[in-house]
């Protein structure tokens, strides 16, 4: 067994310096490497995929409310591709200067979600455009607005009247309450949809003489409602009396418009030199982490120990473990690599290859290569034995003669009588 075991251990340490030389048929390559890294880069595609795929899905159903670009049902998408195809060229805007920069003389512009403009914003609305729409102004935005003789006068539950005035954008009945306004006596106004109590200069839409309107209820612009009653030709009539509509989507992010627009504005006057040595460290870093190892350093051991001896010390050990299977992979491996080297059979090809190749140069049956190469574990020490002597026979025949066994010192072990050692060919390389 102590032989036996000696092979077993010679054919490792052989395969161990294989890795490295021509005779490594299925060590590492370059090819293993490159597929090694297809597997990151695949998972990094497949992500990138799924999220432009997510982002086409719900390009049309996300977005805040009563936005032009949004499809979701509170959202404006319908009023502005109805209007696009109509010829009037809508732009949706976030901030309040901007909004005034883009309203031009004689383009309409439409304000959402007002009360999340400051006083400033919305009094440089004024006058900016031709056609200035305020949606659901509350009393606070009239009263910062500067919007004489009109007040906000409650809230109602929505409901569809007629319009009882004679605007050329109310043509019908169409979805009416929400905020009610209330125009002083004497103001030239137009007052649409009147309230519930059908009290005089009171509804839910203010025409003012100098192009400013009042919608007192968002539904009219919605998805949701769009196509019921007289919506749409309100909307449409509110919206597309000019070539232009700027629609201005307040950002809540910078609501106010009182503080600074980003995050330059806010940091110390150092930040930008801080951020540009942190860059510099963090690449200076990379690089440092990032090297390649370079050659091997030997080092020398304060203890010299013969390669018999160890050879010996680990034989015993597997012996005691009766490692049969482990041996017996470890003795396959050793000789189909050489076998490969011998048969220049191709790196990338497994051992089934080589079982083939070997059976063509030895001139034997393929399947007793394949079952001696790939087949189960022997049972039994005997077994492995029987197995290393096979395996010198095949490499014998197939790929010319072995080189002289080499014999190894007797075994100091009480337990083994001394044997001499029968090296696999190539062990002593």
């Amino acid at each position: 067994m102590t032989s036996t075991v000696t092979r077993t251990m010679t054919s490792t340490m052989t395969r161990s310096r294989a890795g490295s030389g021509p005779g490594a048929a299925v060590s590492a390559r370059p090819g293993s490497r490159r597929r090694r890294a297809v597997f990151p880069v695949a998972i990094a595609l497949a992500v990138l995929v799924a999220a432009a795929v997510a982002a086409v899905v719900t390009s049309g159903t996300s977005g805040g409310d009563l936005d032009p670009d949004s499809g979701a049902p509170g959202g404006s998408r319908a009023v502005a591709q109805i209007l696009a195809r109509q010829g009037v060229r809508v732009t949706r805007v976030a901030d309040a200067t901007q909004a005034g920069r883009q309203a031009r003389a004689g383009a309409t512009l439409v304000v959402v979600h007002t009360e999340l403009l400051s006083p400033e914003g919305l009094r440089s609305l004024r006058g900016s455009a031709a056609r200035l729409v305020l949606v659901e102004p509350e009393a606070t935005t009239l009263e910062a607005a500067g919007i004489p003789g009109v007040r906000a006068d409650g809230v109602e539950a929505a409901r569809t009247v007629p319009p009882e005035c004679s605007s050329t954008a109310a043509v019908g009945p169409a979805r009416a309450g929400g905020t009610v306004y209330a125009v002083t006596d004497g103001q030239d106004a137009l007052v649409c949809y009147p309230d519930r109590a059908h009290r005089p200069h009171t509804g839910s839409l203010v025409e003012l003489p100098d192009g400013t309107v009042l919608v007192g209820q968002a539904d009219v612009l919605r998805n949701a409602y769009l196509d019921q009653d007289a919506n749409a030709a309100l909307a449409l009539r509110l919206l597309g009396a000019s070539a232009d509509l700027v629609w201005l989507v307040p950002d809540p992010l910078r609501a106010g418009d009182a503080g600074p627009e980003s995050l330059r504005d806010v940091a110390p006057p150092a930040a930008g030199w801080v951020v540009g040595w942190l860059a510099v460290v963090v690449v200076l870093a990379l690089l440092w982490r990032a090297r390649r190892l370079g050659p091997l350093v030997r080092e020398p051991l304060p203890v010299v120990v013969r390669s018999a001896e160890t050879l010996q010390g680990r034989a015993r050990l597997y012996r005691r473990a009766r490692a049969t299977g482990r041996a017996a992979a470890t003795l396959r491996t050793a000789a189909a690599r050489r076998l490969a080297a011998r048969l220049a059979v191709s790196p990338e090809a497994g051992p089934d290859a080589v079982a083939v190749r070997a059976a063509e140069a030895a001139g034997t049956d393929l399947d007793a290569v394949r079952a001696l190469l790939l087949g189960p574990p022997p049972p039994d020490e005997r077994g492995l034995v029987a197995l290393a002597d096979a395996l010198d026979d095949l490499e014998r025949r197939a790929g010319g003669p072995p080189e002289p066994p080499a014999r190894t010192a007797p075994s100091t072990d009480s337990s083994t009588a001394p044997t001499t050692a029968k090296t696999p060919r190539g062990a002593d390389r």
